[in-house]
């Protein structure tokens, strides 16, 4: 996972700012379909905008020429929240049915538009990370968490 920032650049953000984070994947062999679910603290990071703030990832969008893009298969992502524990959850899901099978492909599996709402620190993690190829076979995959340190 990659943050960008949307204001200067700095290692702690502030109360308030916004950020992208954006969920990546290399070298993956014929990759066909995810499942990603992603996990962070609620009272500290929230996600704003469209639905739910996630979007659709360059695995799921289909340059057709220059200038025309086809878009693949894409669930709209589902969110749980329970301040209670407190635990956030994404789940976002897509597929390439819809294309010919691309030996080894690299890109994002989806981009997240969150803001920083409390001081503290919050990681945001993948719980669950499923990516198949045509036949349905799990493909090895590893992934990293990432910390988010806020700013009184």
């Amino acid at each position: 996972m990659r943050v960008q920032r949307l204001a200067d650049a700095g290692t702690t953000l502030a109360v308030g700012e916004t950020f992208l984070v954006s969920i990546e994947a290399s070298n993956l062999k014929a990759f066909h379909t995810a499942q990603v679910e992603v996990v962070y603290d609620p009272t500290r990071l929230r996600v704003i905008g469209g639905p739910l703030g996630v979007d659709r990832g360059t695995l799921f969008v289909h340059n057709t020429t220059s200038s025309d893009q086809k878009m693949l298969g894409w669930l709209p992502p589902k969110q749980w929240v329970d301040l209670s524990k407190p635990l956030a959850r994404i789940v976002i899901s897509g597929d390439r049915a819809q294309v010919a099978q691309v030996e080894i492909i690299s890109g994002t599996i989806a981009v997240l538009r969150m803001q920083a709402v409390a001081a503290g620190t919050s990681d945001i993690h993948l719980d669950k990370l499923v990516l198949r190829d045509q036949f349905g076979q799990d493909l090895q995959v590893s992934s990293e968490s990432l910390a988010i340190r806020i700013a009184p």
